[in-house]
């Protein structure tokens, strides 16, 4: 899984303004298993997240989480 991959598969939904793939501090080409995606438009994100959350990719579960909604609310949980 890269940045590319990502990309392809979550542009879907709409248009991407970034994507981040945090790899492991000790191996550069091991990622940590979780990514960043951010959508130019709420909506497309939303889409996103409910057509993709609890399904596989590439042998892994994916888990959609709101990072955005989070940041603005810091009592959101």
């Amino acid at each position: 899984m890269n940045e590319s991959s990502l990309l392809s598969i979550f542009s879907t939904f709409g248009d991407i303004s970034d994507v981040q793939l945090p790899r492991q501090t000790d191996q550069v080409s091991k990622h940590r298993g979780y990514a960043f995606i951010t959508y130019t438009q709420e909506e497309d994100a939303e889409d996103a997240m409910d057509n993709m959350n609890l399904n596989e990719l590439h042998g892994a579960w994916l888990q959609e989480h709101n990072t955005a909604a989070q940041d603005a609310d810091p009592q959101a949980g």
